[in-house]
């Protein structure tokens, strides 16, 4: 399968499916903590960039809560949609042309934010970590906060690992408890 989403209501699994990006639900009106994790493989498309890449963001959510849509989106159902509070990051990856980054330091920005229309809350932490062997073993980026979701993170990549994949992991949190 080249991607498996998956859908978790306070803990309980209430949707799972294989090669869907995900899609409308039902769910019962009350609040209740949500967690989306959506794994993706793009190796077999010989994708230089990342082969893989999972999403596993958690939220706080209820009935009529949240901010409305803006102009111009499409609500299915019965017209009462909200945007749901989901944290996305942007990481440009100071990489090569073949997704390689350089041996040594390099420096990004990284960018935390709420998806477009979400009420905004403060980002509250940002860890950036890398391993290099497959995720059994993880180094902390140094991270330093540059602005408002803004942050420089500092990658160490060892001359011992040139010309082989990395792998990242980002965990940020917002003041109302979200999470990627």
């Amino acid at each position: 399968h080249a991607s498996h989403f998956r859908l978790y209501r306070d803990g309980t699994l209430i949707h799972d499916e294989y090669d869907s990006p995900g899609g409308t639900f039902a769910v019962p009106t009350g609040a209740a903590t949500y967690r989306i994790i959506d794994h993706v493989l793009r190796g077999q498309d010989n994708f230089l960039g990342s082969t893989s890449n999972t999403v596993d963001v958690t939220f706080r959510s209820a009935a009529g809560s949240g901010a409305k849509p803006p102009a111009g989106w499409k609500c299915d159902g019965s017209g009462t949609c909200t945007v749901l509070p989901i944290l996305q990051a942007k990481i440009p990856l100071p990489t090569d042309l073949t997704g390689h980054l350089p041996v040594g330091t390099s420096i990004t920005t990284l960018t935390v934010g709420h998806v477009p229309g979400a009420a905004a809350s403060a980002i509250r932490s940002v860890e950036l970590q890398t391993s290099f062997d497959g995720g059994k073993t993880w180094r902390d980026a140094r991270t330093v906060r540059a602005g408002a979701g803004k942050f420089l993170a500092v990658l160490e990549n060892p001359a011992a690992q040139a010309g082989h994949r990395a792998t990242l992991r980002l965990v940020a949190t917002d003041a109302a408890g979200d999470r990627e």
